[in-house]
C-alpha cells in the first residue's frame, strides 16, 4: 500500500467543518513519522491555524506528544516541519516554551552519556542528546525573537518579502513562520568543535549524602552550540580536526579551518544580549528567570533530602522565606488560555515537608493576584511583558541565580513585583523599535482591550488578592509518567462529558521540570482518607462520617443525598479509569475526599501494570472496591449500588468508543520511552487493549462489568495491601 504524499485541509477538519481537528493531525503525524513530505504538510496546516484559540488549546493539550515526536524523529528523516511547528508553538506562547524547555531537559537527562558517579548511562543516545540541546537553545531564540509585536522595521522588512498589501496580522504570521524555519535549520558543521579546552565544573545540587560540591577539571568541547564533556584530555591546538576532538556529528571541522573565522561564525549563533533590542532582552531575561525560579523550587526539595527529618520543616520555611520571586512570576500549573495570576509572595509559615522512601515532597503555598484586565497567560507574556521597563524585569536577578546555586547569605527576602511594575511607559529606542500596533491577544478570537497605559503597582489598582495553594512534588520515578496519566484521565473526562455520562473526576496540573522533579497542583478543599481516619472525631466508618458531615447524623437530608450522589459519580469514573490504566498503589493516602463528597485519586506513578513491588503486586483486583466503599452506597444489593453499576457500564462503553485514540497516544509515548511503566511492562499496550474487551459486542457490557465488580468487591489482595501500608507506613485502613 503506497503512502500518500499530499493531504488537504479538508481531510483534517472536525466533524462540524468549522476548524481543523488537531487530534486527527497528530495521529497522522504519528502514522507518517518516517515520511518527510507528510510531516512538513501536516505541520504547516497546524502552523496556519495556530492563532485560533480552540486549535491552540488542543495543540497545547497534545504538547507532550508533539515534543516526543520532535525529539525522536528518525535521524534519516530530513524534515524541518516538526521542528518548525515546535518553534511556532513557542513563539505563540512563552508558557508553552517554558513547558517544552523542561521536557527537553528531562530528555537530555535520559540520553546523557553518563549518570551519577561517572557511570555509563544505559539509555545514552548522543544523537537525541545533541538534538535536545540544540532545540533547548532554539526555544530561547523563539522566545527572544518571536514577539508578536511588530516594529516599524519589521513592517518594512516583512512587507517587502510578503505579498503586496498584506495585513498586519498576516505580517505577524509571516514573521513567526520565517523565524521558526530559520531555527529548524541545523547549524553548519564547519563550526563544530572549534572551542575546546579544560574547564572547571561542580554540581549545583548534591546527588547523595556522601557527594560534596567540589570543583573538578574536565576537557570540554563546543559541538553544535552544545558544551560537551569529553573523556580524556587531547592535546590542545589552535586548529582542531575530527581526529583530535571527538564529535557527535559527522562532518567535523576541516584541519584547514581557521580558528578566528570559525569562532566568529559560532559567535553569530550564540545569544548575545548586546545584539538584542530592549524588548528582546526583557523577554530573554524573563524567560531565564522563570526557568531558574521553577528549578529553585524543586532544588529546595532536593536539599531537604540531606537534612534529618526533625529539622526539615525548619529548613523548608527558611528556604521559602529566602526564596527570590522574580517580577511578574507566575505558577506554571496552568494553560496558556487560563487567566494570568502573578505571585505576590511565598507563605513559608504554611509550607510543609513530607517524607517518602526516597524523596521529600513539599507543600508550598503562595499568595497570587489576578491581572486587573483579566489577561490570559499567553497574552500577558507575549504582548504586555516586553513593554515594561528593564528595572521592573531584572529586579533581583543576581539573588535569583544565587538561589539556584544553593547559596544562602544575609540578604533581604525577594518579593514579586506588581502586575505592571512602575507606572511608566517604555521609551522608544528609535523609530525602528517603536511598536506600531495595540497589544494583540495571543489568539485571534480572544481579543483583549488595551489602551497602552501600564498598570500601577499600588494596592488600590490591583484586583482582589487570592491565596492559592500549589505544591512542589519531588517524585522518586519522576513526574513524566504522571503527566501522561493525567492527560489520559483528562481525555476520558472530556469524553464522559461529551457523552453526557453522569460520572465525575478531578484532574490536576503537573509540570515535569526534569527526569526526577516536578510541580503538582494542590487539590483544594480535600483531605486524604488516611488523614480523615486519623482525625479527631472520626466515627470509625466512612458511611457514618458521611451522615455526620453532610446529614447531621441522618441519611435523609438533601445535603447528604447530594454528597452520596457525588460519591457514586466519582467512584464510577475512577473505578473504570483506574482499571483501564492499571493504576496501582491505591492505599488510603492516595485517595481523597473533597468538601462535596467526591472521592479523588492522586499519585499515578504506578500504572500500566507497574506496581511498587515492580512485577509483583498484591493489588490484583480490577479496581479498589472494598466493603467500606460499598457500604457508603448502602450495600451490595442497594438501589444506589445498582446506580453505581449502571454508571460504570456507561463510562466503560464510552471508553471503548475512544479506544483507538487512547491506544495511539500510548503508542506515541511508548516509542523510545524511558518511562518505568513501559520499561517494566513492554506489553502495556497489548494489556490495555485486552482490558477493553474489544472482541466482545456492546450487548455484553453489563455482564463484563458485573464480572469486574464481583472480582473487585472485597478482594483479598486489596485488603492485604491496605494492611501492608498500615504496617510499613502507618497509613490508616
Amino acid at each position: 500500500m503506497s503512502v500518500p504524499m499530499t493531504i488537504s485541509e479538508s481531510e483534517v477538519l472536525r466533524a462540524d467543518n468549522q476548524s481543523i481537528d488537531v487530534q486527527k493531525i497528530l495521529f497522522k503525524l504519528w502514522e507518517n513519522n518516517r515520511n518527510a513530505a507528510m510531516l512538513n504538510q501536516l505541520s504547516e496546516i497546524l502552523c496556519k491555524f495556530i492563532d485560533e484559540k480552540k486549535v491552540f488549546t488542543e495543540i497545547e493539550f497534545y504538547l507532550p506528544q508533539i515534543a516526543h515526536l520532535v525529539i525522536h524523529m528518525e535521524q534519516n528523516v530530513h524534515s524541518p516541519g516538526l521542528e518548525t511547528l515546535a518553534m511556532v508553538i513557542c513563539q505563540t506562547s512563552m508558557h508553552c516554551a517554558l513547558q517544552f524547555s523542561f521536557m527537553l531537559i528531562a530528555a537530555m537527562e535520559d540520553y546523557q552519556p553518563e549518570i551519577a558517579k561517572n557511570k555509563k548511562n544505559p539509555t545514552a543516545n548522543a544523537f537525541y542528546f545533541a538534538r535536545c540541546a540544540r532545540l533547548l537553545q532554539d526555544v530561547e531564540r523563539a522566545v527572544i525573537y518571536g514577539s508578536p509585536n511588530l516594529t516599524r522595521a519589521d513592517e518594512r522588512i516583512f512587507k517587502a518579502r510578503a505579498t503586496t498589501g498584506a495585513e498586519t496580522s498576516d505580517l505577524r504570521t509571516f514573521k513567526r513562520a520565517e523565524l521558526a524555519h530559520q531555527l529548524s535549520v541545523e547549524m553548519p558543521h564547519s563550526v563544530d568543535s572549534v572551542l575546546n579546552g579544560l574547564l572547571y565544573f561542580k554540581r549545583v545540587e548534591r546527588k547523595s549524602m556522601l557527594h560534596s560540591k567540589t570543583w573538578h577539571q574536565r576537557y570540554f568541547v563546543v559541538d553544535q552550540r552544545v558544551l560537551l564533556e569529553i573523556s580524556g584530555a587531547p592535546v590542545l591546538s589552535t586548529t582542531t580536526t575530527s581526529a583530535d576532538t571527538p564529535s557527535t556529528h559527522a562532518g567535523a571541522p576541516n584541519a584547514n579551518d581557521e580558528v578566528q573565522t570559525a569562532t566568529e561564525a559560532l559567535q553569530n549563533q550564540l545569544l548575545n544580549e548586546a545584539h538584542m533590542t530592549a524588548e528582546q532582552r526583557r523577554r530573554f531575561r524573563y524567560f531565564q528567570q522563570m526557568r531558574v525560579f521553577v528549578t529553585n523550587l524543586t532544588n529546595i526539595c532536593e536539599r531537604l533530602r540531606f537534612k534529618e527529618k526533625d529539622v526539615r520543616k525548619y529548613f523548608l520555611k527558611r528556604d521559602m522565606a529566602e526564596l527570590t520571586i522574580p517580577p511578574f512570576a507566575y505558577l506554571p500549573l496552568c494553560n496558556s488560555v487560563d487567566g494570568y495570576y502573578s505571585i505576590r509572595k511565598a507563605l513559608p509559615k504554611e509550607c510543609h515537608a513530607f517524607t517518602t522512601k526516597a524523596r521529600v515532597p513539599a507543600l508550598m503555598l503562595f499568595e497570587i493576584e489576578q491581572h486587573p484586565r483579566r489577561l490570559d497567560v499567553a497574552t500577558f507574556l507575549n504582548a504586555e511583558l516586553e513593554l515594561h521597563p528593564d528595572s521592573s524585569i531584572f529586579q533581583g536577578s543576581e539573588k535569583l541565580h544565587a538561589d539556584y546555586s544553593g547559596t544562602h547569605g544575609d540578604h533581604e527576602h525577594g518579593a514579586a513585583g506588581g502586575v505592571g511594575g512602575d507606572e511608566a511607559k517604555t521609551k522608544s529606542d528609535g523609530d525602528s523599535d517603536e511598536p506600531i500596533t495595540a497589544l494583540p491577544s495571543a489568539f485571534g478570537d480572544h481579543l483583549v482591550s488595551f489602551d497602552g497605559d501600564l498598570i500601577s503597582s499600588s494596592e488600590d489598582s490591583m484586583a482582589g488578592v487570592t491565596t492559592s495553594g500549589k505544591r512542589c512534588y519531588w517524585s522518586a520515578e519522576g513526574t513524566g509518567i504522571e503527566l501522561f496519566v493525567i492527560q489520559l484521565m483528562t481525555y476520558y473526562q472530556r469524553a464522559f462529558a461529551e457523552a453526557n455520562v453522569a460520572v465525575w473526576m478531578h484532574t490536576y496540573k503537573i509540570v515535569s521540570t526534569s527526569k526526577s522533579t516536578g510541580l503538582i497542583e494542590l487539590i483544594p478543599n480535600a483531605t486524604s482518607l488516611d488523614g480523615l481516619k486519623k482525625s479527631e472525631g472520626y466515627p470509625g466508618k466512612l458511611r457514618l462520617w458521611y451522615e455526620q458531615k453532610f446529614g447531621r447524623g441522618s441519611s435523609q437530608t438533601d445535603e447528604f443525598k447530594a454528597a452520596i450522589e457525588n460519591y457514586i459519580a466519582s467512584q464510577a469514573a475512577y473505578s473504570i479509569v483506574t482499571y483501564l490504566l492499571a493504576i496501582k498503589d491505591r492505599h488510603n493516602g492516595n485517595i481523597m475526599i473533597d468538601k462535596d463528597g467526591h472521592i479523588v485519586h492522586i499519585d499515578f506513578g504506578f500504572v500500566f501494570g507497574l506496581a511498587p513491588g515492580k512485577q509483583f503486586s498484591m493489588e490484583k483486583a480490577p479496581w479498589k472496591l472494598n466493603a467500606e466503599f460499598v457500604e457508603v452506597m448502602g450495600g451490595y444489593q442497594s438501589p444506589l449500588f445498582k446506580d453505581y453499576r449502571q454508571r460504570c457500564i456507561q463510562a466503560f462503553n464510552v471508553a471503548r468508543r475512544h479506544a483507538k485514540a487512547v491506544l495511539t497516544l500510548m503508542e506515541i509515548m511508548q516509542a523510545h520511552s524511558n518511562y518505568p511503566a513501559f520499561r517494566y511492562n513492554p506489553n502495556a499496550i497489548r494489556d490495555f487493549r485486552a482490558r477493553l474487551f474489544l472482541d466482545r459486542p456492546d450487548s455484553d457490557l453489563p455482564s463484563i462489568i458485573d464480572q469486574l465488580i464481583a472480582k473487585s468487591y472485597k478482594h483479598t489482595g486489596t485488603d492485604l495491601y491496605d494492611q501492608f501500608q498500615l504496617a510499613t507506613n502507618g497509613i490508616a485502613v
